[in-house]
């Protein structure tokens, strides 16, 4: 069977991962299973490459992209039509920086935007009227590859360039709202209007669809993309929406409150063939306000089996993952660490991600005294590496669709304490066995579960092993392909 995975833009986090680890899985059962990002990149392939040459991304998965498509589709030359830059805007030192050109009278004419290897990457061209100029943007190799037309100072006119000069893409924008007007490729085989991107894209899976021996599996991973997927003419293909965020707008779930906007596609559950939901909690919670719950499969994300980093794990740290904002609960970790430290003063918290809130975070532990023991890191290309080096991760988020960081810790053999909040950290961790689960917001026993670990490297070890396994015998392979093979099965 011919799958297609749709996001969005692919992110640094659980998402993502939960994707790549997927499209592996389908393809090791021996479905076809391609992956499609439908955001602009003029630099797609190599951010591809470099997902692959991190070890995100498999070799064998294939990754295919709208805008790369039509441009290879219009491209009928080998040639570059390279943009002189050094020599038209620039003289004096060369590097990284922006040169400005003026009449005497200083009306602005052109701004030029070098690299540090003095490459031009835009330039902005100044008409008479104020608020009317185009933004041109350069590809490293001298080629334009976007230019933006702006009137009044709103864009109202995008065109996309192949590397010898074609245009193979004009999006039009309403000057006075801003709100996308129309969207023309222009290359063989993939021409039309089309109102806006989501017009185009459904247009596009369309055309994969009708290019199958069989009927394939549309399945649609970021929320933004949700309607996209919805709109694919009945019959052409399976449309298969996964829930990987909390639905509900409050605080907690309360039956009749409106849904998160990213869970907002729920309301037009009659329109698509499933409901992916990662826990069977969160299933029931939607079918109180849905119904539906035969279109509904509890399908948990899969993890690619790999052996445990060969590293020295520390008998008094501890790491946490994730996104830097509210909703992640890293206040709460370094709350409970102050806790910690007056028990164990050579512990430490090794924080990993980015966001909103490092300052606040880093602000916190300066303020508690602790900040020489809390270590904020930034975001990891290597998360394995850094869980197997932790005697324990804590997970202390208010609100999850899963928590892919416990399976993760898990498979790196590291117990893992969290709050057990909705939904999914009730599904992976066996309090006492695996880990410890704590009431939501107890940050003295979050607390008191960490030092329980880090005081018995015997009971840690035990516990980061039972996870292993848990996560070996549930969560990769034929498990959970049966189960997909079941949804596939009811709608195609």
């Amino acid at each position: 069977m011919n799958i297609y995975l749709v996001i969005g833009a692919f992110g640094d986090g659980g998402i993502t991962t939960a994707m790549f680890n997927r499209a592996a899985m389908f393809n090791d059962a021996g479905h076809d299973c391609t992956i499609l990002h439908l955001d602009y990149r003029p630099d797609f392939e190599t951010y591809i490459a470099d997902l692959r040459k991190h070890g995100r991304l498999r070799e064998d998965i294939t990754v295919r992209n709208p805008y790369t498509d039509l441009m290879k589709a219009a491209t009928t030359s080998t040639a570059v039509l390279r943009h002189d830059a050094a020599s038209a805007y620039r003289s004096g030192p060369m590097g990284e920086g922006i040169v400005r050109y003026s009449t005497a009278d200083d009306r602005p004419l052109k701004k030029a935007t070098f690299d540090s290897e003095s490459r031009l990457r835009a330039l902005d061209t100044y008409t008479d009227i104020e608020g009317n100029f185009s933004h041109a943007e350069y590809s490293a190799l001298g080629w334009k590859e976007r230019e933006t037309k702006h009137s009044g100072g709103t864009a109202v006119e995008e065109e996309y360039f192949t590397p010898d000069g074609k245009t193979y893409l004009i999006r039009q924008m309403d000057p006075d709202t801003g709100a996308q007007a129309a969207v023309q490729p222009l290359a063989p085989g993939q021409t039309g209007l089309f109102k806006n991107n989501t017009a185009w894209h459904t247009a596009w899976f369309e055309q994969l669809a009708d290019a199958e021996d069989e009927k394939p599996v549309f399945i649609c991973d970021g929320p933004g993309s949700a309607t996209k997927v919805i709109n694919i003419k009945a019959g052409v293909a399976g449309k298969a929406i996964v829930l990987h965020n909390i639905h509900f707008s409050g605080p907690e779930f309360k039956p009749g409150q409106p849904f998160r906007d990213s869970s907002s596609f729920l309301k037009r559950i009659n329109s698509f063939d499933a409901l992916v939901v990662l826990t069977e909690e969160q299933a029931a919670d939607v079918a109180v306000d849905i119904g539906n719950r035969d279109k509904m499969f509890v399908i948990p994300n899969s993890l690619q089996v790999c052996p445990v980093p060969d590293v020295a794990r520390s008998p008094q740290r501890v790491s946490t993952f994730g996104k830097l904002i509210g909703p992640k609960g890293t206040d709460n970790a370094i709350r409970a660490f102050e806790l910690v430290l007056k028990r164990l003063p050579d512990a430490t918290l090794n924080i990993f991600g980015l966001g909103s809130q490092r300052d606040a975070l880093s602000n916190l532990a300066a303020s508690l005294g602790i900040a020489h023991r809390v270590k904020l890191h930034g975001y990891t290309h290597e998360p394995n590496v850094e869980m197997a080096k932790a005697s324990a991760v804590v997970f202390p988020s208010k609100a999850e669709a899963w928590g892919f960081t416990i399976a993760e810790s898990f498979l790196n053999e590291t117990p893992v304490v969290a709050f057990e909040c909705k939904y999914g950290p009730g599904d992976l961790i066996e309090d006492g066995t695996d880990g410890y689960l704590v009431p939501p917001g107890d940050v003295a026993m979050l607390a008191d579960r960490l030092v329980q670990i880090l005081e018995n490297p015997d009971q840690a070890r035990a516990m980061g092993g039972a996870g292993r396994k848990k996560i070996e015998a549930t969560y990769t392979g034929a498990p959970l392909v049966e189960r997909w093979e079941k949804m596939f099965a009811s709608i195609v």
